[in-house]
């Protein structure tokens, strides 16, 4: 079994929900609980959930007196609460408890019904490691419960059920528990019709009873719990006196707090873990990356913006050292100064990036290298970013060099190639002054020049 802490509560729900539409009799209800031992019925129009019946409405319907012939709608508990079916089993398990609920709808995106978790869901996916955080029984033990007598009229037990908000009452006498009837009863006295005022609770309640001694571990007492698939074990002394009950209600109560605890500390762990990941990541980044807060202090250099220009965080702390060091010309670090600020002014205004700009920038070393900076705005904060183009505008420059040179030399070849075509045609001229044929059949003889009119 996964720790809870890494659980979403979707994982832990019931997706077979039983449902019933809101035009359907209280009797039909009634007996779709006695009949599948339903501890509630979520009330859906189409898919979308729009309230809940549980036990505890049953109960006070049955106290109150009630028409088999009403609907659904009329009884049922709305609007609903529901959470998303993502939500982690801490917080979900916290938010039963703080509503004081013992059941949460789960809806999907789009509110639809997703599923149902209940308490049950909950105390069999809690880790028996965290019981042990419950150092004595008597911590979850409902002490003050007291016995009620099996002679008592079966309406007055419900009454106070209902009044209090208990789930459960235990009858017994001479400090003896002998039997208990808690709300999963109700269904069955609704379907049997049982007369309430006239019946007493030792007729009807549920006996032998299942019951733990004060001194067992809450370890073992949560693991009887579960083996026995009760919600109530009645706790005993060395003399089998009745000390309280442990319902699984004031047990998931009291570790409520543990377990938001543990959730805490396991996000906690996630997120420095996360960080240091991160960390790792931008520290090992190809790309010269620097933070600065609001403060204009450099927060954070990675390793590459030192092994490009020598600088450490130590070397330039903060704006102005940066200023000084990385542009030793007033002149141009003025303008500089000007240009940056203009930029890092419209990111801030637009929530765009930091338009980059070329800036020849001066090392730790003396020598000096073309940089492009930018980067983007975080809040207040800036995290800038630097690209090397030195070797680029280097290999710029050679290029451009070398297509000079390429050109001088075509027009020296464009110019000799000139030349020899006038000494062909020279030649061919003077041949044929002598009648003879031309020798450079290729060229024409030179044009004789127009006389004026």
């Amino acid at each position: 079994m996964r720790t809870s802490v890494h659980l979403k509560v979707g994982q832990i729900a019931s997706t077979a929900v039983h449902t019933i539409t809101a035009e359907v009799s209280l009797r039909e209800l009634v007996e779709s609980f006695s009949r599948e031992k339903h501890s509630c019925v979520v009330v859906v129009e189409g898919r979308r959930p729009i309230g809940i019946v549980t036990e505890r409405d049953l109960l006070r319907l049955l106290c109150a007196g009630y028409d088999e012939q009403r609907t659904v709608r009329a009884v049922m508990s709305a609007p609903l609460v529901t959470a998303h079916h993502d939500l982690p089993f801490a917080t979900a398990q916290n938010m039963l408890s703080n509503r004081n609920v013992r059941h949460l709808v789960l809806v999907d995106e789009n509110g639809l019904l997703f599923g149902i978790v209940t308490e049950t869901d909950f105390r069999r996916h809690i880790s028996y490691l965290l019981f042990q955080s419950i150092e004595h029984l008597s911590a979850i033990t409902d002490a003050s419960s007291t016995l009620l007598a099996p002679d008592v009229p079966l309406i007055r037990a419900l009454e106070i059920m209902s009044s209090r908000r208990l789930d459960h009452l235990v009858i017994g006498r001479a400090n003896r528990a002998e039997g208990i009837i808690t709300e999963r009863d109700v269904p069955r006295f609704m379907v049997e019709h049982v007369d309430i005022a006239r019946i007493t609770t030792g007729e009807v309640m549920s006996h032998p009873l299942v019951s733990i001694p004060t001194q067992l571990p809450v370890v073992d007492a949560a693991r009887r719990l579960i083996e026995t698939n009760l919600r109530h074990l009645v706790v005993v002394d060395e003399q089998g006196l009745f000390a309280g009950v442990l319902s699984q209600h004031r047990m998931l109560e009291r570790l409520s707090a543990v377990l938001l605890e543990e959730g805490h500390q396991y996000l906690a762990r996630q997120v420095s873990a996360s960080e240091q990941r991160f960390r790792d990541f931008v520290e090992h980044l190809p790309i010269p990356l620097c933070h600065v807060n609001a403060q204009q202090e450099a927060v954070y250099i990675n390793q590459q913006f030192t092994a490009l220009l020598g600088y450490t965080l130590s070397d330039t702390p903060n704006l102005a050292t940066w200023l000084a060091r990385a542009y030793p010309d007033p002149a141009y670090r003025e303008a500089t100064l000007r240009i940056w600020q203009q930029r890092v002014a419209h990111a801030h205004l637009t929530g765009g990036p930091i338009v980059p700009g070329e800036y020849h920038v001066t090392c730790k070393d003396g020598s000096v290298r073309i940089l492009e900076i930018g980067g983007i705005t975080l809040g207040q904060d800036l995290l800038i970013t630097i690209m090397d183009m030195t070797e680029r505008r280097q290999a710029e420059e050679t290029l451009r060099e070398q297509l000079h040179e390429l050109r001088r030399w075509q027009a020296v070849m464009l110019d000799r190639e000139d030349r020899v075509l006038d000494l062909k045609r020279e030649v061919n001229a003077l041949l044929a002054e002598y009648g003879l044929p031309p020798r450079y059949r290729s060229v024409s003889l030179p044009m004789a020049p127009v006389a004026a009119p």
